[in-house]
């Protein structure tokens, strides 16, 4: 059973990447997810005990199931005869999959790594259907997607694939042999494909997330880790190269410097705020929001930006509970680098607030796969820590009773 849970959840972080593939035509909107995400819950209800215990993550479910019921109740009072759905099922998903995942990585220490590993696989397989033109279309600004994914969230889940990639190749922390150096190769056409979305947030989110791993990771910089540094500089040599002459993205980052340009999101964000100055306090949920919004900008959109969108649905009551989870995580992830110099934990935060300023994370899954991640990489030591320590006391004790014997 354990093996059939643990396989399952290789194919929900798989099927991630697949989330707007309808190759049926069923008009299901997150179809494989779905599939993916019910079979491993149900799945994980035969050990219910051992894995939705919160024992030793109370102080990062309580404050996020706090923020998930604020948020219920608003869409329900504050939902209309044209939005009657009031219940996030997306984000619900989200909560229950991470506390499942974060229990199950107590038998096996690197389940999640594993699972960032699938997560980036499946990336690839993306760049290898983007190199054969495969599913993918351009017809908006220009900028590369597949599978009608936003080019925004897409760049992004190609940077932190990337990210994922350099990591666990750099470091063998899944223990591969050499010939893992092979996925540089791989890494290359990745990025040259996240450039092409045109995603400014996913290209500074990998600069800074590079920049903070090769420069923080440990304090001893030999001669053996310059050699490995070496292709990961030539790959960024040959993609600066490409990058020269993409005039893409240039042409908007420039934009953003020169002209302040950020794709409108100003007027959504002028919008939204004047939406949450009607209830500060608790804010109009999504429902109300989805109400009001498309009279203002005559279309639907989201603020783009996770605490205007925070406060719009649960205001700043809602807000507050969500920093809290917020910031135990990312409390989390920097005691990862101080008590075990990992700092893989703080890079992967990078791009996650790449997200929360310029997109949306209630219902994006890889934002809460990097969020179980980080949390359970404590959880995992200690509960690791104590199943030694009670082994050894065992031990101890038997040892103890065969020399009473003895005598």
């Amino acid at each position: 059973m354990r093996a059939v849970q643990r396989y399952l959840l290789y194919f929900y972080i798989f099927s991630i990447n697949f989330e707007m593939w309808d190759p049926f035509g069923t008009g299901i909107d997150f179809l494989l997810t779905k599939i993916s995400a019910v079979l491993y819950i149900l799945f994980t209800l035969f050990d219910f005990k051992s894995l939705y215990s919160i024992k030793h993550i109370k102080k990062y479910i309580y404050p996020i199931v706090a923020f998930f019921c604020l948020l219920t109740c608003m869409n329900f009072l504050n939902r209309s005869k044209d939005n009657l759905i009031f219940f996030n099922v997306p984000f619900f998903l989200n909560i229950v999959i991470m506390l499942a995942a974060i229990n199950q990585s107590k038998r096996d220490r690197h389940l999640l790594l594993k699972c960032l590993f699938v997560f980036a696989l499946s990336t690839i397989i993306l760049t290898i259907l983007y190199l054969f033109s495969i599913q993918t279309d351009n017809t908006w600004e220009n900028r590369i997607t597949i599978f009608r994914n936003n080019q925004n969230e897409l760049g992004l889940k190609i940077a932190i694939s990337i990210l994922i990639l350099i990591t666990i190749m750099h470091d063998n922390r899944l223990k591969f042999k050499k010939n893992r150096y092979l996925f540089y190769v791989i890494i290359l056409a990745m990025l040259i494909f996240m450039i092409q979305t045109g995603s400014r947030v996913a290209f500074i989110s990998l600069f800074l997330s590079l920049i903070t791993y090769f420069f923080l990771r440990g304090k001893n910089f030999t001669l053996n880790n310059l050699y490995k540094l070496l292709p990961v500089s030539i790959i960024f040599l040959f993609i600066w190269q490409f990058f020269l002459v993409n005039t893409l993205l240039i042409k908007r980052i420039f934009m953003t410097v020169n002209e302040g340009d950020i794709s409108g999101r100003d007027i959504r964000w002028v919008a939204s705020l004047d939406l949450i100055s009607k209830n500060p306090l608790f804010g109009q949920g999504e429902t109300g929001y989805a109400r009001s919004i498309v009279p203002i900008l005559d279309y639907y959109s989201s603020p783009h930006n996770v605490m205007i969108e925070i406060l719009c649905y649960t205001g700043i009551v809602g807000l507050i509970i969500f920093l809290i989870f917020l910031t135990r995580t990312i409390i989390c992830g920097i005691n990862s680098y101080k008590v075990d110099k990992d700092i893989f934990p703080v890079t992967l935060l990078i791009p996650i607030f790449g997200m929360i300023l310029s997109g949306q994370i209630i219902g994006t899954k890889i934002a809460w796969v990097i969020f179980t991640f980080i949390i359970a990489l404590p959880v995992s030591k200690s509960f690791n820590n104590r199943l030694k320590r009670r082994k050894e006391r065992i031990l101890i004790n038997n040892n103890h009773e065969t020399l009473n014997g003895e005598f």
